[in-house]
């Protein structure tokens, strides 16, 4: 149940159950909870939409909290999702799931998560998400499964078959007899502008295309334009045909129409807005049974599109990312030639992106079957023409691999794969990249994604994920575009501890004598064990302004692990223990830090 003081609290309250219904656990949980990131505060929105998945495949539900109103650094109404995760003893902590769509003007975010829905929809057997995102992407795809330290499989953006894709609603189910999750997105598609704004309902199939519009239908309406209430939507067989069907609904209209008023001359301003995507500049002034229409001339002007890449016949593997790149501009009414800044620019069926203030633009499209891919600025009433651009991608081979691929995890458990991304045979345009997992098992059997990064054709790359190394887990590489997976690595290093590690006495007289002392341990299988033979360092931090830590001296453990060294009390400070000069088959391991009063 979502609920908390409007705007201020949100929460969610969670009512576990029994054999024979509701019990009397319940559970509340906002943003000041114990392991939920972030905090409360005003606007953030936690709560506004919610779902349900066992998204890192342990066999416990995990539940899904979106925000749109969050805050992420200086970006407003950035949004996130929060992942709460399911364990024997019911939810305990979260990992929070940003956008992956970058901010589309300085300062403001996309309100990631006005409403989110889980399932299968890419048909691999893992768990995704999909969530409205208020950007040109419409709606994003995140690809399970996911990871309690923020990992994930990748996204995809779900607008690449239309204008702009303005969401309201998402609804999720088996529409189709496969196995993959099917979606419909209750929205408008703004491709023309804004003279069209009827609700529709956009069908994408769960599958290999799921990110593509595969059909939509027209949601009945009155003739007028719907301004609140928000349209709800579910999937349900209800004629038991083994076929999924649609039940939506939609919220109050309101005729396109306002009224104005004037004042105590008779005289009343009307003010006109225009934007990309609308170039309508008559306007009606009514009252009563007169009438009076006022068009507003303008000159159209002329789009240019220069393309830099690619020109001809791309050749390249299988799975690839080849880069286009390109440049838009108008030519003024001074017959200048200027940047188009901001105008989005089609990619074939894959992806729409915007110009760079100087009307640039870059991006990868993935080669994946012999096509012809076409490139062209999006259609607008301000420009009196429309260029195109076409480039052929031919059979791709696949052919990638990974050479001199190493793997290694240092002492302070940081995980580190290097390589180099190439192909058998063949060639590819300069710049050609693929988006690599890096993948973990426990088991070297069963693997998950922890990291992904972009890695150019014929270029050694270097790749530390977030995760960290432990006594003994599977480590390997996997090229998300082609089915390619590198040699797997098995990685790992004894754990070792310093206990009982202490500053003595806490309270001491300057020139007087101070013992740092301790015992270092190692383990060995599932115990643990004395590490003689092995230095540690003692480390001192002044109580001072801008003060440093400085190695003050190390001390040798003996056969049964312990270790003491003695100093002299100079000045307040903190002291700390540590253990870093280990074997290779060893991690580091440093004590707590323990202030001093020197009197």
């Amino acid at each position: 149940m979502l609920g908390g003081t409007h705007g201020k609290d949100s929460r969610v309250t969670v009512v576990y159950g029994t054999s024979t219904g509701p019990g009397t656990r319940v559970q509340t949980i906002h943003q000041n909870s114990p392991g939920i990131p972030g905090a409360v505060e005003e606007g953030d929105q936690w709560g506004f939409a919610a779902t349900s998945a066992d998204l890192d495949r342990d066999g416990y539900a995990d539940l899904v909290v979106a925000s749109p109103g969050e805050a992420v650094g200086d970006v407003r109404m950035r949004g996130g999702l929060t992942v709460i995760w399911g364990g024997s003893k019911g939810l305990g902590s979260g990992t929070v799931f940003h956008s992956p769509i970058a901010p589309e003007h300085p300062g403001s975010g996309d309100q990631f998560g006005l409403d989110v829905v889980a399932g299968d929809f890419d048909g691999d057997g893992d768990q995704d998400l999909t969530a409205i995102s208020d950007s040109r992407a419409g709606a994003v795809l995140l690809k399970g499964p996911f990871t309690r330290g923020g990992g994930k499989s990748g996204w995809r953006s779900l607008g690449g078959s239309y204008g702009y894709l303005s969401a309201s609603r998402l609804a999720a189910g088996r529409v189709t007899a496969d196995g993959a999750t099917d979606l419909y997105i209750i929205g408008t598609d703004l491709r023309g502008g804004y003279d069209d704004v009827d609700l529709r309902a956009y069908f994408h199939r769960g599958g290999a295309d799921f990110t593509r519009c595969a059909s939509q239908l027209r949601v009945p309406d009155d003739g007028g334009h719907q301004v609140g209430g928000g349209p709800f939507a579910t999937i349900g067989d209800f004629d038991k045909d083994g076929y999924g069907d649609l039940a939506l609904g939609r919220g109050y209209e309101q005729p396109d129409q306002h009224r104005g008023r004037t004042d105590e001359k008779g005289r009343f301003a009307e003010s006109l807005s225009f934007s990309e995507h609308n170039t309508d500049t008559e306007i009606d002034f009514r009252f009563g049974t007169a009438q009076e229409q006022i068009v507003l001339p303008f000159r159209k002007q002329e789009m240019k599109l220069r393309m830099d890449t690619p020109l001809g016949t791309v050749n390249a593997p299988y799975g690839s990312d080849v880069p286009v790149k390109g440049k838009l501009t108008r030519v003024a009414d001074d017959g200048t030639e200027k940047p188009l800044s901001g105008h989005d620019v089609v990619i074939g069926s894959q992806k729409t992106l915007v110009t760079r203030k100087d009307g640039t633009f870059s991006t990868g499209y993935t080669v994946r079957h012999r096509e012809t891919v076409k490139v062209a600025p999006r259609a607008s009433g301000w420009f009196s023409t429309q260029p195109v651009h076409f480039f052929d991608v031919a059979k791709s081979p696949m052919t990638s691999e990974f050479t001199s691929v190493k793997a290694g995890v240092d002492k302070y458990r940081k995980v580190t794969l290097t390589g180099k991304l190439g192909v058998s045979k063949g060639t590819y345009p300069e710049g050609t990249s693929a988006v690599i997992a890096v993948e973990h098992s426990t088991n070297g059997k069963t693997w998950s994604s922890v990291d992904t990064f972009t890695a150019k054709y014929g270029s050694a790359f270097t790749r530390s994920p977030a995760k960290k190394g432990s006594a003994g887990s599977h480590w390997r590489l996997r090229h998300t575009g082609a089915s390619l997976t590198s040699t797997s690595f098995k990685l790992g290093r004894k754990s070792t501890e310093l206990v009982n590690d202490d500053m003595t006495p806490e309270g001491v007289r300057k020139g007087k004598t101070l013992t740092a002392k301790g015992s270092l341990i190692q383990k060995s299988g599932s115990s643990w064990k004395s590490f003689p033979k092995q230095t540690v360092r003692i480390y001192f931090k002044a109580a001072t302004k801008g003060a440093t830590w400085k190695k003050m001296g190390t001390a040798k453990t003996l056969s049964n692990g312990t270790f003491s060294r003695k100093f002299t009390a100079k000045q307040d400070g903190t002291w700390q223990i540590r253990y870093v000069d280990t074997p290779s088959t060893h991690y580091a391991d440093h004590g707590r830090e323990d202030y001093i009063d020197v009197r």
